[in-house]
Order: C-alpha cells, then structure tokens, then sequence
C-alpha cells in the first residue's frame, strides 16, 4: 500500500481536526466550541493517524451498557478505499465489547449517508429502510438518514 506508519489513536482528535475531516468529506461544519462538547461527550473517540494528523475517525456513542452508536465515521479522501474504515469500524467494535460488553449483549447501530451503503454491507451491517430520523442544520431540516445495525 505505501501507507507508511498509520496508528490508531484514542481520544486524540482535536475540534480543528475534526472540522477539517468533515469539511473533506462535505459533512456540515460547526461552531469550534460545539465540537469540542460532542467530542468530550463521546464515549470514545477512535482516530486514524497518519504522519502527524489524523485522516480518519470514529465516535462512538451510546448509554455506556448495551445501546451503541457508532457516529462521524470518516476516512479524508485519497486515504479511502485502503481498508482504514473497516480497520476502524472493528476497532471500535473491539474497544465496545472489551470496555462494557464482555458479558451481556449489546447492539451497535451507525446513521450512514446513502453514499457509504455499500461500505457499511461490506463491513458486517444491514442496511435498513430510512428511519424516521431528521436532520437539521442550523434550523433548517437537510434530509434523513439510514440506519445500519450489526447482523449479528
């Protein structure tokens, strides 16, 4: 691949990185404050480091005993296609089973834009229906998302 050294960090991204990885992908930017409380309030923040800065990363959500959510999934262009998502996605699998999940059952569910379908599929999701769920940007509703969930 000629990756060079690429290392998964735990609560390492920063606000500004993580900005500039959604402004890569065309996810909606907001305020540096409001993504500085999003990432305190995660239950884990998975990075993808390459060379200094990060070019991926996960958040992961949830009640902290059975209900997951996996959040801004996002590998920058020119880094996608290299098998970092999945990498990623059972990292964070892996980080939720061994941290709170060892010995009960748990569901992990992603909201995926249309786009990463097939990515999702390709890592171990069933990719449901829309969900009734509305996205808003600055007031103003964006459109819904779909819901992945774990098919184990």
């Amino acid at each position: 691949m000629g990756m060079g050294t690429v290392t998964i960090t735990f609560n390492e991204v920063t606000p500004d990185e993580w900005l500039q990885m959604r402004e890569a992908v065309g996810f909606p930017l907001f305020e540096r404050e409001m993504a500085q409380k999003a990432l305190d309030g995660s239950l884990g923040v998975l990075g993808i480091r390459k060379d200094g800065m990060h070019i991926g990363m996960l958040r992961i959500l949830g009640d902290g005993a059975y209900s997951f959510y996996f959040n801004d999934v996002i590998i920058v262009p020119g880094f996608q296609r290299m098998g970092l998502g999945k990498w990623l996605i059972n990292e964070a699998f892996e980080f939720v089973k061994n941290s709170y999940c060892k010995e009960t059952m748990f569901s992990i569910s992603i909201f995926a834009n249309v786009m990463s379908k097939e990515f999702y599929e390709k890592v171990g999701f069933a990719v449901r229906k829309e969900i009734p769920m509305k996205v808003f940007v600055k007031g103003v509703q964006v459109g819904s998302r779909q819901e992945c969930l774990n098919k184990e």
